[in-house]
């Protein structure tokens, strides 16, 4: 071993200078001859080496040369996680698009109820209003002329036509009464006022509230749909909603209707007129 060293000591040292010999093919130039040191003979084949990886790695790849060189397992992996996240986005988009028809759908049904509910109403607005209107009359001039003066009261009307399923129970939370109707029923203004809230909330789903004069307030709840909005004034009889199940504490089609004197929930019952 000792001597294996001491032999690759020698010839390394015999080997670390080289000369370079250019020997023209013309024989009337003289030969030239260049010494060169071993270390730079191995700086030269170091530049060599990384000038020949680095223009090797870039032409394999922009040129697309990989699935030639690299090992076909590499190359079929690389491809299949390339398909799996196109995968992936079309699944997404598919489920996007989805949704996308869906509330498409719902809005195509909303606006076509809309436009049924307006057709129909802009066709018995004129007879509701008249029927309605001269029973109104009617009853307020009777009374007003054999039992007492209500110039200055308001008249409360039944809002819907239905069936009372639920009474007034202030005692259980329940300050209003329930009127059973099937979904879509109209509803309308109980006495002229202006709407100072129309939208939805968590409990009652989509409710409006309307204010009277005297101190008086309207509540009806659980509709499916709004026909009026906020700051809008009604006459009484109008239709502002229709019936229906939002919320969560509704159990089925019906109108919630409460009324209010004065901040306090008093009983529908003792002041609709056609009860």
């Amino acid at each position: 071993m000792v001597m294996s060293n001491s032999l690759f000591k020698n010839l390394f040292r015999k080997i670390r200078h080289f000369n370079l010999v250019l020997i023209p093919t013309d024989p009337y130039i003289s030969t030239k001859s260049y010494k060169i040191s071993s270390i730079r003979i191995l700086v030269l084949v170091i530049i060599y080496s990384l000038v020949m990886f680095i223009s090797g790695f870039y032409t394999i790849t922009f040129l697309r040369l990989s699935s030639i060189f690299l090992p076909e397992s590499y190359y079929e992996s690389e491809r299949s996680e390339e398909i799996k996240k196109l995968n992936e986005k079309i699944i997404f988009l598919a489920n996007e698009v989805e949704k996308l028809q869906i509330n498409n759908n719902k809005l195509r049904n909303i606006f076509n109820k809309q436009d049924s509910i307006n057709q129909r109403s802009n066709e018995k607005d004129s007879l509701k209003k008249k029927i309605k209107g001269d029973i109104f009359f009617i009853i307020r001039d009777f009374l007003n002329k054999f039992f007492y003066k209500i110039q200055n009261e308001i008249i409360f009307l039944k809002p819907v036509e239905g069936i009372l399923s639920n009474k007034f129970d202030p005692s259980k939370g329940h300050f209003g009464v329930d009127f059973s109707a099937k979904e879509n029923t109209p509803i309308f203004a109980s006495a002229n006022g202006y709407i100072s809230f129309a939208g939805f909330t968590p409990e009652y789903g989509n409710e409006i509230i309307i204010v009277h004069q005297s101190d008086f307030i309207t509540k009806y709840k659980h509709c499916s749909i709004l026909i009026k909005k906020a700051g809008d004034r009604v006459q009484q009889g109008e239709l502002i909603a229709l019936v229906g199940n939002t919320g969560m504490k509704s159990h089925g089609s019906h109108l919630h209707f409460e009324i209010w004197k004065n901040g306090k929930p008093v009983n529908p019952e003792n002041y609709l007129l056609n009860f």
